[in-house]
């Protein structure tokens, strides 16, 4: 950097130059992007203050289950380990979470997986919903049962 104008001082922290800004190009974008993740930081925000331990477990298994869905170190493992039921409990329990708390969800249910292996689930999730006393309000994954 040397040899070039500086307009602050290094080591101060950077200022917006408001009337600059005004004219960007780019602020409506930026703005726009700023008003999303003040949304997904409240969100974030009530979940972890309001929802009871239960509920933090299962919204961190939807995280693992959905982030390491195309992701895992060894995929064909990972998918292994986990059956239809598991994966409908869980994104079931996931968005009856974020119901419960009036919260948005900016995905839809099953997006990470392909297309006939979301139908799969929907169907699995229609046989527990007939066979079960499933509930719509109560939340529970069967792979955490034990857990208070």
């Amino acid at each position: 950097m040397s040899g070039q104008a500086r307009e602050q001082e290094p080591g101060e922290h950077k200022q917006i130059n408001i009337a600059k800004a005004r004219y960007d190009p780019k602020a409506p974008i930026f703005y726009n992007a700023m008003l999303q993740m003040k949304v997904i930081c409240n969100k974030m925000q009530v979940l972890q203050t309001q929802t009871t331990d239960y509920e933090k477990v299962c919204i961190r298994v939807y995280w693992h289950l959905t982030w390491n869905w195309n992701r895992a170190p060894n995929i064909e493992a990972f998918r292994a380990t986990i059956n239809d039921t598991d994966i409908f409990e869980t994104v079931d329990a996931y968005f009856k979470i974020c119901r419960k708390y009036h919260q948005p969800t900016f995905e839809e249910p099953y997006y990470f997986l392909s297309e006939q292996k979301r139908r799969d689930i929907k169907l699995e999730g229609d046989m527990i919903k007939r066979t079960t006393d499933y509930s719509e309000n109560e939340i529970r994954i069967s792979i955490l049962e034990g857990i208070p």
